[in-house]
């Protein structure tokens, strides 16, 4: 999957399709992705369950870009009202999810999320920082959680 990736990626940054350009980009590719094996825990397990697991992992990022969206707008709401009620909150969370990708995917996503903040995770809890308590209401079962939980199956 890298490999083709990488090819892909050099094909097109040459703008041209030449005998040259192919095989320069096979053997660039190949040493690239025999590296990125050999130096992380990249594999082609890893990269076969990533390829079946495509559709969720889109569906997934569009929904976290929808919710940033939301959050971007009432955080805008709050700024501008005369009178902000705020009520910042530091709440546990138990992470519902196994695999520790998936709990850092989860941080994350609550980060990337305006108003809220992943303060610190461990295997079994995260600590989150929310601008208004009513924002970590419901937040254990929220659709990031069911989405990873998904995932993991």
């Amino acid at each position: 999957m890298i490999f083709i990736f990488l090819l892909i990626f050099w094909i097109i940054l040459n703008g041209n399709l030449t005998t040259e350009i192919v095989l320069f980009g096979v053997l660039f590719s190949l040493a690239v992705t025999v590296f990125s094996y050999k130096t992380t825990r990249v594999s082609i397990e890893l990269e076969k369950k990533v390829v079946r697991k495509i559709g969720k992992i889109i569906v997934y990022l569009g929904i976290l870009v929808i919710e940033i969206i939301q959050a971007n707008i009432h955080i805008i709401q709050l700024v501008l009202s005369k009178e902000p009620k705020i009520s910042p909150t530091l709440m546990p969370m138990k992470a519902k999810v196994k695999s520790r990708i998936s709990r850092v995917a989860l941080a994350n996503s609550i980060t990337l999320t305006p108003g809220t903040i992943t303060v610190s995770m461990n295997e079994e809890d995260l600590l989150i920082h929310a601008i208004e308590k009513s924002s970590l209401d419901g937040i254990e079962e929220s659709i990031f959680v069911e989405k990873l939980q998904e995932m993991e199956e």
